[in-house]
């Protein structure tokens, strides 16, 4: 079985997960959802919410952007994470995960070099 966190923003996949409102977890089994929560994050401090999510026994989570501290705390609680997913609500999302359909952007997860640990550099678009 997977369990999939999506963090989610006005119904739609957070930009930035540290600034989600709420969580949607999705359990699934053989291909299908077979129970799904919505869950709202503890308050955003550096660690805090990559270990939140591995508390609530998740396998994968999709996000946009992320730091490199984060990707590191997800990958040694066992949480896979499928970075630079721009958009999407979570039905969409969770429906391109189970067929093994998520696009990743090319260097979602190899610009350590120059990481921007809490959002700075990175644009944020409100809508």
């Amino acid at each position: 079985m997977k369990k999939l966190a999506i963090p989610v923003s006005s119904g739609q996949l957070a930009a930035h997960f540290g600034h989600a409102q709420s969580f949607y977890f999705y359990e699934i089994e053989d291909n299908t959802v077979i129970k799904q929560s919505m869950e709202t994050p503890p308050v955003h401090a550096p660690g805090t919410i990559p270990k939140w999510v591995a508390e609530m026994k998740a396998t994968n989570i999709i996000v946009g952007g992320i730091g490199g501290m984060a990707v590191d705390i997800f990958v040694k609680n066992g949480v896979e994470v499928h970075a630079g997913i721009t958009s999407g609500n979570p039905v969409d999302l969770v429906n391109k995960f189970i067929n093994g359909e998520l696009t990743q952007a090319p260097d979602a997860c190899e610009h350590h070099d120059h990481d921007h640990e809490h959002g700075e550099g990175h644009e944020h678009h409100h809508h």
